[in-house]
């Protein structure tokens, strides 16, 4: 954010100074667990909940993942290519003990180890449920004649069954 305005002697307004970003960073951190606790974002965030501070003022437009730009700011450069991982799993967290470079391909993997992809139910937009999977696969019924009792595509009747999709039912 930036500071206040300020007025000259003559009563005409000056224009607001900027902030050092780094400091508009630190005041939007929650540091109260402690330092090896997970120090949460609490601006603003994108719709996968990762931090976002807008860099260059109230005007631009200029908007950066905040962990990232943080690890560069705060521990140093990235290789091409790399990321900043989560340890904690906590997008919003802006421990940098709780940071670690990596590929995205590692990011993923830390997702699946962990059990934080979305999957069945749970994942939004899915039409069918474990169960429904389970018939489907058990059916001799024609692929389009399942794909429409179920509202879904023929290919993805044809996925299921070869266990391309669901593999985890």
């Amino acid at each position: 954010r930036y500071s206040d305005p300020t007025t000259t002697m003559e009563g005409t307004l000056m224009p607001p100074t900027p902030v050092d970003p780094l400091i508009r960073y630190e005041r939007h951190i929650d540091r109260s667990g402690g330092e090896d606790a997970c120090h949460p974002w609490i601006g603003g965030v994108d719709r996968h909940g990762r931090g976002r501070l807008r860099l260059g003022g109230r005007d631009a437009l200029q908007c950066t993942n905040i962990h990232r730009w943080a690890y560069l700011q705060l521990i140093g450069p990235l290789e091409p290519g790399q990321v900043v991982r989560h340890t904690c799993d906590l997008p919003r967290c802006q421990n940098p003990r709780h940071w670690i470079p990596g590929t995205q391909q590692d990011n993923i993997r830390d997702m699946v180890e962990r059990g934080r992809v979305a999957r069945g139910p749970s994942k939004r937009g899915t039409k069918l449920t474990p169960d429904a999977v389970r018939e489907i696969r058990a059916s001799e019924e024609l692929q389009r004649v399942l794909a429409s009792r179920y509202g879904v595509a023929r290919c993805t009747i044809s996925e299921i069954k070869s266990r391309k999709k669901w593999q985890w039912v």
